[in-house]
């Protein structure tokens, strides 16, 4: 896994790469590298709430070959 943030203010751009290579085909029975490709935003509306977002993009998900995901999410978070 690789990722970065970078900080603009109030509000931060984040980013990651992942990747797993199995190292043999007993657990699915294939052996594609499954990637996944992530994007996020967040904004601090305060020093505890900030709204956040992110999508997120696998390949070869679960190890199957061809097999695609895709995540999406947002919502709004108070820290207590």
């Amino acid at each position: 896994m690789i990722g970065a943030t970078v900080p603009l203010g109030r509000s931060s751009v984040f980013g990651s790469w992942q990747r797993a290579t199995p190292s043999n085909d007993k657990l699915t029975g294939d052996d594609a590298t499954f990637n996944v490709y992530s994007l996020g935003y967040t904004y601090d509306f305060t020093k505890r709430t900030n709204l956040y977002a992110y999508a997120s993009y696998g390949k070869n998900y679960a190890f199957q070959r061809d097999a695609k995901d895709t995540a999406v999410a947002m919502g709004i978070r108070h820290r207590f």
